[in-house]
C-alpha cells in the first residue's frame, strides 16, 4: 500500500510472492486469510507512509484499529 508499491513489488516480487493490498484494512483483511491459528502476521513498514498516516504513532493506533475489527 502507499506511494512506494511498484517500487516495493519491483524489488521483491523476484525473491517471494507479493500480494497488492488497495489499503491498510486490505492488507490486514489479506494477512488474517493467508494465516492460520497460532500464526503470527509481523506488520513492518518498509518505508515512510506521510502519504497515509501523519506519523509512526497514528499508522500504528489505525494498525491495531484495523485488528481489532477482525474479531
Amino acid at each position: 500500500i502507499g506511494e512506494a508499491t511498484q517500487k516495493i513489488i519491483q524489488a521483491l516480487d523476484q525473491i517471494k510472492p507479493v500480494a497488492l493490498a488497495a489499503s491498510l484494512e486490505d492488507a490486514v483483511s489479506q494477512a488474517a486469510a493467508f494465516a492460520s491459528k497460532g500464526d503470527v502476521v509481523l506488520f513492518s513498514p518498509a518505508c515512510a507512509s506521510f502519504d497515509m498516516f501523519r506519523n509512526y504513532h497514528h499508522r500504528g493506533l489505525e494498525f491495531k484499529r484495523v485488528v481489532g475489527e477482525l474479531q
